[in-house]
């Protein structure tokens, strides 16, 4: 029996290109295990082509040594049964850079965070060695759109190694991946040979996009690519300060200096870079905090599925998506939806945490078993006490709608809610209790009127006595 089959069960198709497609799955193990992960499952051209699957298998193997907060890591890699090569990933739920960008201006200590970021990811990738021998990783398609964000504000470099794949392949005349000319380092446009220093290049390229807000070498949407790599070799690269005096010289500075074209006026390493970065003024401690805040409102809720990422939906035919050795399980049907409520719709801690005064009785939820699988929840109808005030009026109905919203989520087809009268306190009622209230405050003026005739008394009783 092979062990894979029926491993991973496919969800919703998240991007695809001219070389893969990359769809959600989830990888399942004993005893109800699952993990939700993303398969890029290449295409048939390319998976059939020997000299780049060769190529394509040697550099995945490499990238999987990678263990990096930064970087995605490559969890499995194999043939399905139609002979298509496959890598599953660990999946990052959010949006690409490119997406992020493409939403609109984006605050300078988010663009400089994410900058930050990438180049940890490309420090740790270039110094890694294998037992004291270096193995020269270079990833040679830094790209917005590789470029993962989640919804925490992490950030994550993805697709390691399949550039060279793709550029050592007969399929691609020219060496160059279509799309990504843009972002091509000088020596790489001229087919040279090219080190770590490539990639610092195209984060210049992202970091001068991101202050800007506009790109760079590939101004006008789908400009030809060898219109885009003339730019890249000859354009002059205008400084930050041009159009933005308020970017400090020394960010002006950084950004040039990723940018130069030859690769030895560069910044040496990635450490190097980083370090620079790391010292800016401008650089904020808050980055990822800001980062996730900035995905929340221009995308929305985590939990909503993100416009225009096509759906495949239960049940798709065999033929469309064949294996990762047979994952396609009729048994299991798609249903990758969230029951959990987004954030925006769940209590606030204000609301949640409030405690009435102790003069006043909180409304109850009393929660009775119909039969042993189904519940009926009671709701008080009756109104607060006389003389409640209103924000408490207000924070006692969002008591009882949070608690509600909490038993929907979690037993949605199991409640039957109504009202009921509210509950007594002890041999007062809640109605009655600013009637008691009310006595109390009679019993104790009247008291007071009993002292004050009783001193009265025995003040006239001595005065009698004196006169005596």
């Amino acid at each position: 029996m092979d062990p894979t089959k029926h491993r991973y069960r496919v969800g919703e198709r998240l991007g695809g290109g001219g070389m893969a497609e990359v769809y959600k799955a989830h990888l399942r193990g004993a005893e109800g295990f699952e993990r939700a992960v993303a398969i890029k499952r290449i295409l048939t051209g390319y998976s059939s082509d020997d000299a780049f699957a060769e190529m394509f298998i040697r550099e995945a193997r490499l990238a999987s040594r990678l263990s990096h907060p930064n970087i995605t890591q490559i969890i499995d890699f194999d043939r399905d049964d139609d002979g298509h090569l496959f890598i599953v990933m660990e999946l990052v739920e959010g949006r690409d850079l490119k997406g992020l960008a493409a939403s609109g201006p984006l605050p300078l200590s988010v663009s400089l965070f994410v900058v930050g970021e990438l180049l940890r990811a490309l420090d740790y990738a270039h110094r890694l060695d294998d037992q004291g021998r270096p193995l020269r990783i270079v990833h040679r398609d830094v790209t917005p759109h590789n470029v993962l964000l989640s919804w925490e504000g992490a950030v994550k470099l993805t697709d390691f190694g399949i550039a060279k794949a793709l550029a050592e392949s007969p399929m691609t005349q020219t060496g160059v991946v279509k799309g990504k000319a843009a972002y091509l380092s000088p020596e790489q446009a001229r087919a040279e040979k090219i080190d770590a220093r490539s990639d610092l290049f195209a984060v210049g390229v992202i970091l001068h996009e991101l202050v800007r807000g506009q790109r760079l070498f590939g101004v006008e949407e789908g400009a030809v690519d060898m219109v885009v790599v003339r730019r890249v070799l000859k354009m002059d690269i205008p400084s930050l300060r041009l159009e933005q005096p308020e970017v400090s010289p020394l960010l002006d500075n950084l950004c040039m200096r990723l940018l130069a074209r030859e690769p030895d006026a560069r910044f040496s390493t990635a450490h190097a870079a980083l370090e620079a970065l790391l010292s800016l003024k401008e650089y904020s401690a808050r980055g990822q905090l800001e980062l996730a805040t900035l995905m929340r409102e221009r995308f929305g809720s985590p939990s909503s599925p993100p416009a225009g990422r096509p759906v495949v939906p239960s049940g798709v035919p065999k033929g469309d998506f064949t294996g990762v050795s047979a994952m396609l399980d009729p048994e299991h049907p798609t249903d990758d939806a969230d029951p959990r409520p987004p954030p925006s719709e769940l209590p606030t801690d204000d609301a949640s945490m409030a405690k009435p005064d102790s003069m006043d009785v909180a409304p109850t939820i009393a929660v009775v078993a119909k039969d042993p699988t189904t519940a009926e929840t009671e709701l008080p109808d009756t109104a607060p006490p006389p003389g409640t005030p209103a924000d408490m009026r207000r924070t006692e109905r969002l008591d009882v709608e949070a608690h509600l919203e909490r038993i929907r989520t979690s037993q949605p087809d199991a409640l039957d809610i109504r009202p009921m009268s509210r509950p007594e306190v002890g041999a007062t009622s809640v109605p009655d209790a600013s009637r008691s209230q009310a006595e109390l405050v009679r019993r104790a003026n009247m008291g007071w009127w009993v002292a004050i005739v009783v001193l009265l008394g025995v003040g006239a009783w001595a005065l009698v006595q004196l006169l005596k």
